[in-house]
């Protein structure tokens, strides 16, 4: 079973920082709610696990 709470600790603020530093952080609610979406979302489609990760090219 995968500690989405953990997974969301270890990853949201990485994910926060990059549109946060793009957008000057002048509107980090919407850029934290739009991560917690994303996590949400990822919960409901990844309910038997989260998928292989695709190898870069």
């Amino acid at each position: 079973m995968i500690d989405f709470d953990a997974l969301y600790r270890e990853h949201a603020p990485a994910i926060t920082a990059s549109p946060a530093s793009a957008f000057r952080a002048r509107r980090l609610d919407l850029i934290e709610t739009a991560v917690q979406e994303a996590f949400a979302a990822a919960l409901e489609t990844w309910r038997d696990g989260v998928p292989d990760r695709r190898q870069r090219s």
